[in-house]
């Protein structure tokens, strides 16, 4: 096991069959300890400004993600904080949704749990990093051809032919 400066643990595969996944073990665990942070956040009816003081940093090219064009300005990840000027925060299983201010000008973005790489909370000195591993992709299906080949019928082109063609 080896634990980069980034936070990411790198499980190697199991030896007996490599069918215990680690590494996706792991990011489902942090991808709940920030549902849980973020849900807590949500759903807390005393939240005034500043309680929480959560920095996310997230993929742009990620299915699911709903933030407008001019936020993402060419970047491969951006980075939200929620904080003083964060609204109308729903968390679902997958996503979560927040009202922000950019620049002065309210966007609603919509945010995959999976598109997080960096998770910290700025009141607790709590920080996650890391990248969810990708989905695994089922092997293409593969027609199966029988062992032997099919035997062809043959056909005799004489039924087709016109009786005058026989003289020739």
């Amino acid at each position: 096991m080896s634990d980069d400066d980034n936070g990411i643990v790198d499980f190697p595969k199991s030896k007996v069959s490599g069918t215990l996944d680690y590494n996706r073990w792991v990011a489902e665990g942090y991808l709940n300890v920030i549902k849980k942070a973020i849900h807590t956040a949500a759903n807390d009816p005393h939240n005034e400004t500043g309680k929480y003081n959560f920095e996310i940093d997230f993929k742009i090219a990620y299915k699911g993600l709903i933030v407008p064009e001019w936020v993402i300005n060419n970047q491969t990840t951006l980075k939200i904080i929620l904080n003083n000027q964060y609204f109308n925060l729903v968390v679902d299983d997958d996503v979560f949704e927040v009202t922000l201010f950019f620049n002065n000008v309210e966007a609603r973005i919509t945010i995959p749990f999976k598109s997080i790489v960096m998770f910290k909370d700025g009141h607790n000195g709590f920080m996650l990093s890391y990248e969810y591993p990708p989905e695994k992709t089922e092997a293409p299906k593969v027609e199966l051809v029988p062992d032997e080949p099919e035997v062809a019928e043959i056909v005799s082109l004489d039924a087709f032919r016109n009786k005058g063609d026989e003289d020739k």
